[in-house]
């Protein structure tokens, strides 16, 4: 995930839980929650309400086939039939019912521990904008220091290009200055030779006149 698409999904998500609100939600659980338990003992109690004048109803209906000859199996046994299928209903509801009861109190208990995530995803958005904007910050800073350190290079590389020329130019001069001392030193010699050769000469004269 990007930074972008997580930016975006974390505001999504401060809004859904702002617009939910929680902790204004959670009263109304609290109501609900004690309401849910009173009626299933309502329901209960009346349930088992229901099971006395059940038996109170099958005993009369037995008792009323025994003593009334009248009354005949088929009605008897369509009566037992109608209570049998209406208990049967009735613990399926009973039975449903609990199951939903059961459920809303497990997720009303979860949900009443909880502490409402919008301020803390608030505060977290705010402490990413904060940081993207010394992100932003760093990188614009390292961008100049980049540039004056391009434009610095670009500065030195021309101080040692005119120190490279001045250099070559240095050499050029030394070159040339051995190259004159070598040249003098070459004519002090000869001139040395040329005194000696004529002193030499100069010496055998003077002994052949003497």
């Amino acid at each position: 995930m990007s930074q972008t698409e997580f930016t975006a999904t974390l505001q999504t998500t401060i809004s859904q839980w702002t617009t939910f609100n929680l902790e204004s939600r959670k009263p109304t659980l609290d109501k609900n929650a004690t309401q849910t338990k009173n009626l299933h003992i309502q329901s209960q109690n009346a349930r088992k309400t229901l099971a006395d004048t059940t038996k109170a109803f099958k005993k009369s209906v037995k008792h009323e086939a025994s003593t009334n000859p009248n009354m005949n199996d088929k009605f008897s046994n369509e009566c037992k039939f109608i209570i049998k299928s209406y208990q049967e209903e009735i613990d399926k509801l009973t039975k449903r019912c609990k199951f939903t009861d059961s459920n809303y109190l497990e997720l009303y208990k979860a949900l009443m521990e909880l502490n409402d995530p919008s301020s803390v995803l608030i505060k977290a958005n705010e402490h990413l904008n904060s940081m993207n904007g010394q992100v932003c910050h760093l990188l614009k800073g390292m961008e100049e220091i980049s540039n004056e350190m391009e434009t610095r290079q670009v500065g030195f590389d021309q101080v040692v290009k005119e120190k490279d020329g001045l250099l070559n130019e240095y050499e050029l001069k030394i070159k040339h200055l051995e190259q004159e001392l070598l040249k003098q030193q070459q004519q002090h010699q000869q001139q040395q030779l040329m005194r000696q050769q004529k002193q030499r000469y100069n010496n055998r004269t003077s002994t052949a006149s003497t």
